[in-house]
């Protein structure tokens, strides 16, 4: 499969809003909860606002938009990876694939350190981080009141 990565445009963002809302991707993110436009459109105004953030749009095949690949600014030289696949696109080695093309375009913009967070049970992501070198360096403990 051929990954290209091009920069996000606003038309892209309804994709986007699909893509966040599947099942599969709340269950494994960090913000579980159905996200609305309102929200999500407040969320990357953000995010764009800030030059040193990058995101990009995950194309196959010159063609097929299949995902979202974010680059968000933490410190000089260290940014945080999200991903985003199309329900298509999972456990079919895509994700290493974008990280690869995640790390060359993080090496040609300056970027020295990629960190990302990964819940303990998504699995799947913990394996592919794993196999594009990333290794765990933190554990984060959080417990609910009732």
């Amino acid at each position: 499969m051929n990954l290209k990565l091009r920069p996000i445009k606003s038309e892209d963002l309804k994709k986007v809003f699909e893509w966040r809302n599947d099942p599969e991707v709340r269950k494994n993110s960090l913000t579980q909860h159905i996200i609305s436009m309102n929200e999500h459109n407040q969320y990357w105004n953000r995010f764009l606002s800030n030059e040193k953030n990058l995101a990009y749009i995950i194309v196959k095949d010159n063609s097929t938009d299949i995902g979202v690949l974010k680059l968000k600014y933490q410190d000089t030289g260290t940014s945080e990876v999200d991903i985003i696949l199309s329900k298509d696109y999972r456990g079919k080695g895509t994700g290493k694939q974008v990280l690869d093309a995640a790390k060359e375009k993080a090496f040609k913009k300056g970027i020295k350190k990629l960190t990302a967070k990964i819940k303990h049970d998504n699995i799947a992501s913990i394996k592919t981080f794993e196999k594009c070198g990333f290794v765990p360096n933190l554990v984060y403990y959080e417990l609910e009141i009732k």
